[in-house]
């Protein structure tokens, strides 16, 4: 990606000497936007569109004749006509209306219902604005999140220890689901009927800025939504926990588990493991399908899990919920431990006692040795692969016969197996969830398990190449007279 400063001086010959923007950000590119000093850019349009400060607006008539002149027309709005402040108060306090949209007739007659719509003024400066092309038939369904929020008080405490009464038949699973739910419908009714003592009523909160900051005609109406926005503000510091919730092979012959590994690997999972794997997770990552945060087992797994005798126990009947994540994570942790012996020292990442970084220095000695000798008789070729979605093309039947070939026990493959083929997935759509699809390979993204299983397929392509560089086929580049051929590495 180009950056902010490499573009500008590029496009520096274009003789516009202001400039501003910003860099890319991931796959998403950046903005530069230049102009002359003759040109004055103007957000306010009208008198009417700004309250407090100078009421000079410099360079109105120019933007004004700039939009009539390109036939631009102003998309109407809905709620607050103001949506930027200086968070000043008394005759010091400034409101205007710097965002607006524009389009021409061509574009308005292809969506004539659309509109802006003005959120309050709350968490920022500046108002959240809202493009809409129609007016929603329905309002979606959507499924009930713990809220981490409510977990200390008494009466949770008490509603967990009354579900985990309750005589239920069956096996330890389905009897953990069946009481995971109605701990999660009672929590859910105790949290709609105390959102308002605990100062978190969302839609609360913004009917009363969102009425406040329509009523602004002058500055004693403007000091009024501000010292209501100031309230809400305190409300919302307070239960700062809440919404920082809320706020994404057969040619070589491979190294395989010794006998004293494989005893390692099949030994009873104790429950120290289960519960440093359980104090491992972050409490405030999103729940799974059944709405249940890590946060709630952290704090009543004494009450509501009996002491496991094998991990079967924690065999996953929904994908990505907490107990498959605890179940996962407790079978990371053991291949942690034997993922060494098995993986050539090419690999780096989320192998213990090994660092990343050294690939990254070794790539930089290598690209600098490159450079260095592009003259003489021998040419050398470095080949770069994206594993961008290698994550979600992972055959699982691949996976199982790796496992069998490094000589995992039986009862690893048949666990693994059930890990990776009981998943399914839906999407949430505008808030709410689709109906559930079955896939047919890859590895999940976050699971805990997924980097090791990979890293192990990986493995085999590595051990390909060794191959083939014994072969002659083709030769490893050595940069020095005591350094090893390297034919590749992973980064």
């Amino acid at each position: 990606m180009t950056s902010l400063a490499s573009a500008a001086s590029k496009t520096a010959h274009l003789g516009l000497p202001n400039f501003c923007g910003i860099d890319s950000d991931g796959h998403s590119g950046g903005l530069l936007l230049r102009w002359d000093d003759s040109v004055v850019l103007s957000s306010v349009e009208m008198h009417s569109d700004k309250l407090g400060g100078s009421h000079i607006i410099r360079g109105q008539q120019d933007f004004t004749n700039w939009r009539f002149d390109n036939s631009l027309l102003d998309v109407p709005f809905f709620g607050p006509l103001f949506t930027w402040m200086n968070n000043r108060s008394d005759d010091q306090l400034i409101m205007e209306r710097l965002d607006r949209a524009y389009a021409n007739s061509e574009w308005l007659h292809l969506f004539p219902a659309a509109s802006i719509m003005h959120l309050p003024i709350l968490i920022s400066d500046h108002a959240p604005i809202i493009l809409k092309f129609f007016h929603p038939s329905r309002t979606c369904k959507r499924p009930y999140r713990l809220d981490n929020w409510c977990l200390g008080s008494p009466e949770i405490a008490h509603i967990v220890a009354c579900a985990w009464a309750l005589p239920v038949t069956g096996s330890p699973m389905y009897i953990l689901s069946r009481r995971l739910a109605s701990v999660r419908f009672s929590i859910m009714q105790w949290v709609i009927h105390h959102r308002l003592s605990y100062g978190i009523n969302w839609s609360e909160i913004q009917r009363k800025t969102h009425c406040s900051g329509t009523e602004i005609m002058d500055t004693h109406s403007a000091m009024n939504f501000q010292q209501v926005r100031s309230a809400q503000l305190q409300f919302l510091k307070l239960q700062h926990d809440y919404w920082l919730q809320r706020a994404k092979l057969k040619n070589e012959v491979l190294d395989v588990l010794s006998s004293s590994d494989c005893l390692l690997l099949s030994a009873p999972f104790t429950e120290h493991e289960i519960i440093c794997a359980l104090n491992g997770m972050d409490g405030s990552k999103s729940p799974g399908p059944d709405g249940i945060t890590p946060k709630f087992f952290q704090m009543f797994w004494p009450q509501i899990v009996e002491k496991p005798e094998q991990i079967s126990q924690y065999r996953p009947i929904s994908p990505c919920n907490v107990i498959y994540r605890l179940a996962a994570k407790c079978l990371a942790n053991r291949l942690k431990l034997v993922i060494s012996s098995i993986v050539s020292d090419s690999q780096q990442a989320f192998v213990p006692s090994r660092l990343m970084s050294d690939s990254c220095v070794i790539t930089h000695e290598i690209m600098h040795y490159l450079n260095k000798t592009k003259r003489g008789s021998v040419s050398y070729a470095a080949l770069k692969l994206d594993m961008h979605k290698a994550f979600d093309r992972v055959s699982w039947t691949f996976l199982i016969a790796i496992l069998k070939r490094f000589g995992f026990p039986v009862f690893w493959q048949d666990i693994i197996w059930e890990c990776i083929s009981t998943v399914t997935y839906n999407i949430i759509i505008n808030g709410e969830p689709s109906s559930t699809f079955k896939p047919s390979c890859g590895l999940r993204q976050g699971d805990p398990l997924s980097p090791y299983l990979f890293i192990m397929c990986m493995e085999i392509l590595s051990c390909q190449l060794h191959t083939t560089e014994k072969s002659n086929a083709i030769n490893g580049l050595k940069i020095s007279r005591d350094a090893p051929h390297l034919a590749s590495f992973y980064l």
